[in-house]
């Protein structure tokens, strides 16, 4: 089953609902875009390859987060970091393994990919940076990432969209314009 890492700041909009996109930089990057398909040039240069998405629509994927596991006797239990970060004290004793290391039967949150698209960064709409994750602040005149910690604010949905998007990112990756997969999914309620 294939996995998808996500800030802890993300996995609670995605829990309360507020996210329901994400996007990945396509690589390699294409040459150009045939019928919405990425494609990149073939060694020959005669054809060109396809370059086919991580995810697919219909396909189940686990969300990977900061973990502890507690043993006992006879099993384990697997605590996650994202209920602990309201209690300080608790979330700083604790060992938090690596979100990378988690496997699937681990994992407490699943996603179910519903559609899978290209388009250039730069091409997402105010809709869209919504169902990312930008929020309104205020008057309608100011924008920013859902989450408590934001205080940045933006002029305009996109421009918030792209400062996180730069963050979580290589520099400057929305204004050189990359690819981009744009993924929307639903969260499921219980494992697959």
């Amino acid at each position: 089953m294939k996995s998808k890492c996500f800030r802890e700041e993300k996995i609670k909009g995605l829990v309360e609902g507020r996210i329901t996109q994400f996007r990945e930089i396509i690589k390699p990057q294409p040459d150009s875009i045939f019928h919405g398909m990425p494609i990149i040039k073939s060694d020959n240069q005669i054809g060109a390859k396809d370059i086919k998405p991580r995810f697919k629509v219909g396909e189940i994927c686990y969300i990977k987060e900061p973990y502890f596991i507690k043993k006992h006797l006879l099993r384990e239990d697997v605590e996650y970091k994202y209920w602990y970060s309201q209690n300080p004290f608790k979330s700083s004793v604790m060992k938090w393994r690596n979100p990378i290391t988690m496997a699937a039967h681990q994992a407490r949150f699943f996603l179910e990919i519903t559609a899978v698209r290209s388009e250039n960064v730069c091409g997402i709409s105010d809709e869209d940076c919504k169902k990312e994750g930008i929020i309104c602040d205020g008057g309608g005149d100011s924008f920013r990432f859902y989450y408590e910690g934001s205080k940045l604010t933006y002029p305009t949905p996109k421009e918030a969209f792209a400062a996180q998007f730069n963050a979580i990112n290589e520099k400057n990756a929305f204004e050189n314009m990359v690819w981009v997969w744009v993924i929307d999914f639903k969260l499921l309620k219980q494992k697959p």
